[in-house]
């Protein structure tokens, strides 16, 4: 080998070292800043009163059956597992030190058996030992209320993300809420292209009906909770749901009529590069204008999202997709930025993501939602 060769190999080398430096080091990724938790009890015992980051605590709802009695497609039972596998390919692209500001901690999924400590494998039937969905319900109610419960003994801000599942997890997600703050004012704000307020089926729940079984919980009333829809598309509603919602006094911010008319404040537009927290879109503004009224008027705010509001070329994973009209990808990204920046935010679910239908687009879309939910959360003091 001559000098000249000699001379490539060893710099081919050195750039080898290099990119394997960089892949160790530099690269980094979403799913590393998050720590898996078993034991929810001594995760809280480990805090201290001088911890002053700020918390997020993710739980799965792996449960469909609410969409399958709405007559919808089943898959979205799937969405926690491929959210976090997801999670672990996400790479961060920005300095925010998430170790500093902010812990992140999974709580993991509500278990489909009713025995999770037996080896399904020793058992023939293992459908008649799954959860039924109303088990289902009553499990995440009581874990979120633990939950819950540590937000009343720490001042740290901190917020649950819920990702399911069927939207019927909605109800006991609020649920979990009236029973740990039973004479406090809620704000509940549903982004979804349907009002969620269905009758009930044979008495049974759905996904059609969270907030109809909300707006009726005695907690609601006694407190005179607030409720909001936005981005709803009119075609997707019933006459019978939209005058039981006006009965209610619910507000609606309709896509059409409200959303797409609004007037854009041009001085947040035009100071995008000077104010990092300017929303230039027409949903981000009206959203942050709702949300901070809301703030005023309420002690603690609930925010739903339900994916299915989202323009299907953005979101075609979902049970039901929103193939006209639909919120853009930005302006969701600004609605969950100005989630995230509200301070009495305590929890937020997202629901309908079908990774049987889709899962690439649609997963990594809803990661990065949760990245830009994370990121300005990890800022709030």
């Amino acid at each position: 080998m001559d000098n000249c060769q000699q001379e490539d190999q060893k710099q081919y080398l050195n750039n080898q070292d290099m990119i394997e430096e960089f892949v160790l080091h530099d690269q980094k990724y979403f799913g590393q800043y998050i720590q898996n938790v078993e034991d929810f009890q001594s995760l809280i015992s480990s805090f201290r009163s001088d911890m002053k980051e700020n918390r997020i605590f993710i739980t799965g709802f792996p449960f469909d059956e609410g969409t399958y009695r709405n007559g919808g497609r089943i898959g979205a039972e799937q969405a926690p597992k491929s959210f976090r596998d997801l999670l672990q390919k996400e790479k961060l692209y920005t300095d925010i030190n998430f170790e500093k500001c902010l812990k992140i901690y999974d709580l993991g999924d509500i278990p489909k058996q009713k025995y999770p400590d037996e080896d399904e494998e020793e058992h023939e039937h293992i459908r008649a030992r799954q959860l039924t969905l109303e088990e289902a319900h009553l499990w995440q109610r009581q874990k979120l209320g633990q939950i819950l419960d540590y937000n009343l003994q720490f001042d740290n801000r901190s917020v649950i993300f819920a990702i399911g599942g069927s939207n019927d997890q909605s109800y006991c997600n609020v649920q979990s809420i009236f029973d740990c703050f039973p004479d406090k004012k809620i704000g509940v704000i549903n982004i979804d292209s349907q009002f969620g307020v269905s009758q009930l089926k044979g008495n049974i729940s759905h996904s059609g009906s969270p907030f109809r079984l909300m707006l009726e919980n005695p907690v609601f009333k006694k407190n005179q909770s607030k409720f909001i829809q936005f981005g709803v598309k009119g075609s997707n509603c019933c006459q019978e749901d939209y005058e039981y919602l006006k009965s209610k006094g619910v507000q609606i911010y309709w896509l059409e009529k409200d959303i797409r008319r609004y007037l854009l404040n041009q001085n947040q537009v035009d100071s995008q590069n000077d104010n990092k927290d300017s929303l230039i879109t027409q949903a981000g503004q009206l959203f942050e204008e709702v949300l901070n009224k809301l703030q005023q008027e309420c002690d603690k705010i609930f925010i739903s999202l339900d994916v299915e509001s989202i323009n299907a070329k953005f979101c075609p994973g979902v049970s039901s997709p929103s193939v006209t009209g639909g919120l853009q990808d930005l302006e969701v990204v600004e609605i969950v930025q100005a989630a995230a920046r509200c301070k009495k935010l305590i929890m937020m679910d997202l629901s309908e993501y079908n990774p049987a239908v889709e899962s690439q687009r649609t997963g990594r879309f809803i990661v990065n939602l949760f990245y830009q939910f994370s990121n300005i959360f990890s800022q709030q003091i």
